[in-house]
């Protein structure tokens, strides 16, 4: 079942200020500005939204998630796929302190043991297990989540970025996906110690 189908809060307000704070970094006051506009272009007046109203410890409809990517799309430059997995490194990699924690003890098998915690506090939605985690490469597997392609996109970034935080040449490739017809979306993770 997909998310948005359910009428159920999906989306942590935490994975939605993630979002917020990297197109602010990457694009100003002013691109931020503007990803506000599109987010909000088909929403009645009632309904809109800004930085200010987004509570990290509240959950939102899966669909802004989704608004959240088109806008995305819109105000940043360059090939949709490129610029999914660009931006969803950085948001994983936006860890404040725990990034300097993890770059010093953290190794990519403990994280990528660690990421199915990680989806429980940002997503209602979903499984998301290990499979296979070796010295350099890994599994995980998500099922009973079924989005779209930009999804796919996103979570290669998002967990090169996780995993990359600790040093390590990361490469993530999807081998299964849900949009695709498979009936779990399954994340490939290799990289060099």
């Amino acid at each position: 079942m997909r998310p948005t189908d359910t009428g159920v809060d999906a989306v942590s307000g935490a994975l939605l200020n993630r979002h917020v704070n990297v197109v602010k970094k990457k694009m100003g006051t002013d691109g931020l500005q503007r990803f506000f506009d599109e987010v909000n272009k088909d929403r009645p007046r009632s309904k809109m939204i800004d930085s200010s109203s987004i509570n990290e410890k509240e959950w939102y409809p899966f669909q802004l998630l989704l608004d959240f990517y088109d806008a995305e799309s819109e105000v940043l430059v360059g090939d949709p796929k490129t610029k999914r997995r660009k931006l969803e490194h950085e948001i994983a990699q936006d860890l404040g302190v725990l990034k300097f924690f993890v770059k010093w003890v953290g190794s990519p098998a403990m994280l990528a043991e660690k990421a199915h915690e990680r989806w429980r506090l940002l997503h209602k939605y979903g499984q998301l297990d290990v499979d296979n985690m070796g010295d350099t490469s890994g599994t995980l597997v998500l099922r009973d989540y079924f989005i779209d392609e930009r999804f796919c996109y996103s979570m290669e970034g998002f967990l090169e970025g996780l995993i990359g935080v600790t040093k390590k040449d990361v490469k993530v490739h999807q081998t299964k996906c849900t949009a695709k017809g498979d009936d779990v979306c399954e994340f490939v993770l290799e990289w060099k110690n």
